[in-house]
């Protein structure tokens, strides 16, 4: 498989009529595109379909060039339009050959969004960041002859007949063109270029928009390498021990530190040192403070004021709710009780009779009658006797 007389120069290895020039020095997509087309004419960044038999003969002719690069730049990216990964001559792949969790799409606000593609040294597809170096490929293509070409973006009177709406442009192709969006719209159910509000839904950290077809709707998606958390709201380490450092949004208050949980996404908010717990509010105040001041009298809501009572608790910040008088737990719950129950008046001469809010009152009972605050009925059992007689 030498280079053949048919391709540009001895470098180039000719694959059934396409040559490839396989580049070490790294480059970035856009270093790289520059660099192929001062290769030869019409050389370009590879374009190469995994269902062409080509394919096969391409991957295997990587070890004849000497280079032992395992990852190449080819000429397939989707930083036109987010998501539609086409060649630079606007034709999408007639096959793709993705890797396990590639593609991966993310919004463009964010930096390292993954817009370009290598060849990975087992012959699959990964998404990249365009910024990033590698080694990469050339083409000369079969077919490819120079004067033949015609450019329908670019003949008389096309910008007037073709791609007419506000918010796109034309982009020529192999056999015709295309009319392409701007960055940060894409095509409604009625192929107009409309702007993606997606971008807007996702502001937190590790985080980015995920842009879905209509009518299913857009989400927000975690970084590769993270994960939600058991809340649902933040984007976190799938590393167990680093829940804590790969978010600042977590705890995000001066007297709250975060601590890692024991699975993964999970973390609690404690106080920092010299602060405690408020119970009422949950809020973090300085132990100090509740050092000088009642807990109950600082939260006065803490206990049912008619029913119960606070106690203060021998530790900072504690308490507890007692039953009021006349009062008693049922079922956790603190209930009336008749205080003649228990039988509190001692007197065979008295009987108890229940007031409200638990009191009650020793009357004398029947036969009796109270003299000097002792019921007694002897007296009158005499006196009744003498009448009579």
């Amino acid at each position: 498989m030498d280079a053949l007389e048919e391709c540009p120069d001895q470098r180039w290895f000719n694959i059934e009529g396409d040559c490839f020039l396989f580049v070490v020095t790294p480059a970035t997509f856009q270093d790289a595109e520059i660099t192929c087309q001062q290769q030869a004419q019409h050389s370009v960044l590879a374009k190469i379909n995994p269902v062409d038999p080509k394919y096969r003969l391409f991957l295997e002719s990587r070890p004849l060039t000497g280079i032992f690069a395992p990852h190449f730049l080819i000429g397939l990216s989707d930083t036109v339009t987010e998501g539609e990964f086409r060649w630079l001559d606007g034709t999408w792949p007639t096959e793709v050959n993705w890797a396990e969790g590639h593609p991966v799409h993310i919004s463009r606000e964010v930096e390292d969004r993954l817009d370009c593609v290598i060849i990975n040294d087992a012959g699959q597809w990964e998404s990249v960041q365009c910024i990033q170096s590698y080694s990469f490929v050339c083409a000369v293509l079969d077919g490819t002859v120079p004067g033949t070409e015609f450019n329908e973006c670019t003949a008389p009177g096309a910008a007037e007949q073709i791609c007419l709406g506000p918010n796109d442009f034309c982009e020529d192709a192999a056999a015709g063109y295309h009319c392409v969006c701007f960055p940060g719209y894409r095509k409604n159910d009625n192929n107009q270029c409309e702007e993606i509000a997606c971008d807007a839904m996702c502001s937190g950290q590790n985080e980015f928009c995920l842009n879905k077809e209509p009518p299913n709707d857009d989400s927000c998606e975690c970084l590769p390498g993270f994960v939600r958390t058991k809340d649902g709201l933040y984007c976190v380490s799938a590393n167990v021990d680093e829940t804590c450092t790969s978010n600042s949004d977590l705890c995000n208050t001066a007297d709250l530190i975060c601590q890692d949980g024991a699975t993964i996404g999970e973390y609690r908010c404690e106080c920092i040192q010299g602060f405690v717990r408020e119970t009422s509010t949950g809020n973090c105040i300085e132990s100090s403070f509740l050092n000088s001041v009642s807990t109950c009298a600082l939260n006065p809501e803490l206990c049912d004021g008619f029913r119960e009572r606070c106690v203060d608790g021998k530790l900072t910040g504690s308490y507890m709710c007692v039953c009021q008088g006349g009062y008693a737990y049922v079922n956790g719950v603190c209930t009336e009780q008749a205080a003649c129950v228990g039988s509190p008046c001692t007197v065979d001469s008295e009987v108890c009779v229940d007031l409200p809010e638990g009191r009650y009152r020793c009357d004398c009972a029947a036969g009796y009658t109270r003299r000097d605050g002792v019921c007694t009925g002897e007296l009158d059992s005499v006196f009744n006797k003498q009448l009579n007689k």
